[in-house]
């Protein structure tokens, strides 16, 4: 419980609560049927499965209608576990990340475009993996293509030298957690083997297809 932060411990409480009657509820009553019904108060909380789905469909519908009437692809961006684990508990670090993850997108872009542009990302931060074990990673979605500098209109872009952007993500990265992260003897020596090990970059995996928005809003 101590690794958990107060507004976490505040929503998991509300969330076990659910529902409870102690907590209250509405009496209805039909005078056609002469019947009773009970309503009980819900958490309202968006870590639990009932509540969250409300708020989740709500999120979804309202994020959709904001996004470019493009074509998008779903984008990765992972970290090795080792490096991973450095980030425990900074969120500040964390989300420095995912900066870093929209200039890796941006640079790559213009380079394949020959031009400036600017892409669109919506990034979503994952602290855990399938097995509920700590893994910091990014699931983002990204436009097929950016708006130019100077017209402003969007020009598509289909091709990304992934190469490139592995490296990019590597080097930003170790980068941003040099400046986060006490650097002790321990914690250079996993930033520097990182250097080392990883001399392709950090992996970046791309989902791409005719996926529609709902549907990749939903999943991230």
């Amino acid at each position: 419980k101590g690794e958990l932060r107060e507004e976490q411990i505040k929503e998991v409480d509300a969330m076990l609560l659910c529902n409870d009657p102690k907590k209250g509820f509405w009496l209805y009553h039909c005078n056609d049927c002469n019947e009773d019904f009970i309503r009980h108060l819900s958490c309202n909380s968006r870590a639990c499965c009932r509540c969250g789905t409300r708020h989740l469909k709500k999120w979804v519908k309202k994020t959709v209608e904001r996004m470019l009437d493009v074509e998008h692809s779903h984008l990765i961006f992972t970290l090795p576990k080792d490096i991973s684990l450095l980030l425990k508990g900074n969120w500040e670090c964390i989300g420095e990340l995912t900066k870093a993850a929209f200039q890796v997108l941006r640079e790559t872009m213009c380079r394949s475009a020959k031009q400036k542009l600017t892409p669109g990302m919506i990034c979503a931060i994952h602290t855990y993996g399938d097995e509920m074990n700590w893994n910091v990673h990014f699931h983002t979605i990204i436009t097929e293509g950016g708006t130019t500098a100077k017209s402003k209109e969007f020009k598509s872009v289909y091709y990304l030298p992934y190469e490139i952007m592995r490296k990019k993500w590597r080097d930003y990265s170790l980068g941003i957690i040099k400046e986060y992260v006490e650097m002790t003897e321990k914690n250079q020596m996993t930033l520097l083997s990182a250097e080392h090990q990883y001399v392709n970059g950090f992996n970046i995996k791309r989902i791409k297809g005719n996926i529609p928005k709902k549907e990749l809003v939903g999943y991230i």
